[in-house]
């Protein structure tokens, strides 16, 4: 194998590509779309300090996330890198820097993502796990 070759990402790795590029227009909608209705949704971190950190189930679930990330924070960087799929999951490096909205604080965090498909090609699970300690220390 050469080792410049690029190639081209999975049709999942895509999907949650698109995510992130739905996410940054605003399109809440269009990420609905892509999970299933039973969806298990849990963002990484201590709940009691960020308010998005808890479980979230199905697609209303995931809506009341999105709508905790835009009420609670702007984001000023983000970006996802090291994509690897195994089977029906995805998984990924992700960068945020953001600003708190309610303290001013801002915070960077460098975590990994993994998304779980079911057979219908819906995400039906979604995890971030890493060192949230940073944001959690701009949300107190």
């Amino acid at each position: 194998m050469n080792p410049t070759e690029v190639f081209a990402p999975t049709a999942k790795v895509q999907q949650v590509q698109s995510i992130f590029q739905k996410f940054g227009q605003g399109d809440v909608p269009g990420i609905l779309a892509m999970c299933s209705d039973d969806c298990d949704w849990q963002h990484g971190g201590d709940a009691s300090a960020i308010p998005f950190a808890k479980p979230f189930f199905g697609k209303q679930g995931v809506g009341e996330f999105f709508q905790s990330v835009v009420q609670s924070i702007r984001v000023s960087q983000l970006e996802t890198s090291n994509y690897q799929e195994r089977g029906n999951v995805v998984s990924h490096d992700f960068h945020i820097q953001a600003t708190v909205n309610a303290t001013g604080k801002s915070y960077t965090a460098n975590v990994r993502y993994e998304w779980t498909f079911n057979d219908q090609g819906k995400i039906c699970k979604q995890r971030s796990s890493g060192d949230f300690s940073e944001a959690e220390a701009a949300f107190r």
